[in-house]
């Protein structure tokens, strides 16, 4: 039996992990459930599942989940970072499913690798802006990482047993999102960007799909789990979103891995790898599907995935200031305080505004959280010169 810290129970994700654990109830324990801020549901999932560990990452929130959980059960509630770390280093944690929004989880999962835990990471935000700091700890203390992302599960299945210095590329696929189709992204409504045409999922991975920036991510992702060449890594619209990844070798022959596009079976392979077990996902029916079509992306469209590119490109924390200023220019969209179309806009002003701390180097794990704080301000900075009459 294997036990599972949660960390982001309450999120999208989090509650898919939760549904794929409850079903491989045989295989895995809950033994630490984390969340930011939903008391109210964090209380039901500790009910639920009764961990050894809650933890509330918003203190002020204590008091008021203690209450909720009243004398049902017997566990150590905790707040923080310094509680989701207590609750990750425990010698009785096998695996850290991490589902955290932005970096809160970027520091237990350093703790975790120490302690040579399967980490399962679902955030891409830890990858992009530490991804270098994360694979050498992860490397040095033999710890093993696994994303749960469905192009990552779909290359980790595809390069399996195979040599990286056979992989002439790899091609990561994508939806499109809402937009892909149309002619310009002028006058989006926040409305049309939050409907997604294949996966459910939460509001900012949302408007990342509709912009192409979470594609954006994910090459930066693939870049630093593979530690492949930027130019090796290439996207494709997919609209079906049944082919998840494809992986084309030297001597031409190409490997892809399909599915239906459900979140639960990158989660279940992040949980169970090497093993094989059943899902609860529905049958795949190859005659629902006569058609799969590949477009190329327009990167003067999609701006956004763009400068992606070109931050993975220069290294150096570019990464990282893509990354913060592009979670700035979502909510301020989210809020209504910025147009879709000023999204790349704002994104690329941070970027130029960027100077790195030292040339050609590796930033600190000290350096890149204040580059990501630099980022941040400088781009709420730019959103408050857009949003002026």
């Amino acid at each position: 039996m294997k036990k599972v810290v949660v960390l982001g129970s309450t999120g999208f994700l989090g509650q898919r992990a939760l549904e794929v654990i409850k079903h491989l109830a045989s295989e895995f324990q809950i033994f630490g459930l984390a969340a930011h801020s939903n008391t109210d549901l964090l209380a039901r999932q500790a009910k639920r599942f009764r961990p050894r560990f809650v933890i509330i990452g918003d203190s002020t929130r204590l008091t008021e989940l203690k209450q909720k959980l009243g004398g049902f059960l017997k566990c150590a509630v905790l707040t923080g970072i310094a509680g989701m770390t207590e609750a990750v280093t425990q010698p009785e944690a096998d695996i850290v499913i991490v589902c955290l929004s932005g970096l809160d989880g970027i520091l237990p999962v350093l703790a975790a690798i120490e302690k040579r835990k399967r980490i399962a990471i679902a955030t891409k935000e830890i990858l992009v802006s530490f991804g270098k700091i994360v694979m050498q700890r992860a490397k040095k203390y033999d710890a093993e990482i696994l994303p749960i992302d469905s192009e990552q599960v779909a290359l980790h299945q595809c390069l399996a047993g195979n040599n990286l210095s056979l992989v002439k590329r790899v091609i990561l696929t994508a939806s499109g999102g809402p937009f892909w189709h149309r002619k310009n992204l002028n006058n989006i409504k926040l409305t049309e960007a939050l409907r997604h045409p294949i996966w459910p999922m939460g509001k900012k991975i949302t408007i990342d799909s509709a912009t192409l920036m979470n594609k954006g991510l994910e090459v930066i992702e693939t870049v630093r789990f593979w530690n492949l060449p930027p130019q090796k890594v290439e996207v494709l619209i997919h609209p079906q979103s049944v082919i998840h990844s494809m992986v084309e070798f030297l001597d031409g022959s190409i490997l892809a891995q399909l599915a239906v596009p459900d979140m639960r079976l990158p989660i279940q392979y992040a949980l169970t790898y090497p093993k094989r077990l059943p899902s609860l996902l529905a049958q795949f029916d190859f005659t629902k599907f006569p058609n799969l079509e590949f477009f190329p992306p327009n990167l003067k469209k999609f701006a956004c995935l763009k400068l992606a590119y070109q931050a993975i490109e220069k290294d150096n924390g570019y990464p990282c200031v893509l990354n913060a200023a592009n979670e700035v220019a979502v909510k301020a969209f989210l809020q209504g305080k910025l147009k879709f179309s000023q999204i790349p806009k704002v994104i690329s002003q941070t970027l130029r505004a960027y100077h790195p701390p030292q040339a050609n180097s590796s930033l600190t794990l000290k350096q890149i959280i204040a580059t990501d704080q630099w980022a941040q301000s400088y781009c709420l900075k730019q959103i408050t010169v857009c949003s002026k009459p």
